[in-house]
């Protein structure tokens, strides 16, 4: 007298581990994108956080205000190597001048900015800036 129940399986068939090593590995490779792109999303904004704070640096500084060649000697210094500073100085007027600097950072990422420094004549507003 034979069984009339189906036999069962012992176990899970080939297709069905393919199909979930295939899961595994998509969701894997996801991630890593994922993760990747997040760590790429900090890193630039670390750099653009060192880029402004080198240029406040510049900028605050009292040879900015006066045009000596001195701040770049301490900026670059303080500036890790893969990064460019460049700048100049441009005479609006007689009393004014604005100071163009320019950073640029790993993978062309270039941040610029300006400011303008006034002196007058006048003791209560020996140096201006904006």
């Amino acid at each position: 007298m034979k069984n009339s129940k189906p036999n069962r399986q012992s176990g899970m068939a080939i297709t069905e581990v393919m199909v979930a090593i295939a899961l595994f590995a998509i969701s894997a490779i996801v991630l890593i994108k994922y993760v990747h792109n997040l760590m790429a999303g900090f890193s630039l904004a670390w750099q653009k956080t060192q880029q402004f704070r080198m240029m406040h640096t510049f900028f605050e500084s009292g040879e900015a205000m006066l045009g000596n060649d001195s701040i770049s000697a301490y900026i670059t210094n303080d500036m890790p190597k893969n990064i460019d500073l460049s700048y100049r100085y441009v005479n609006i007027t007689d009393n004014c001048k604005q100071i163009l600097v320019t950073f640029t950072m790993p993978y062309n990422q270039l941040t610029a900015a300006s400011r303008w420094y006034c002196s007058s004549e006048k003791d209560y507003a020996t140096n201006l800036s904006f």
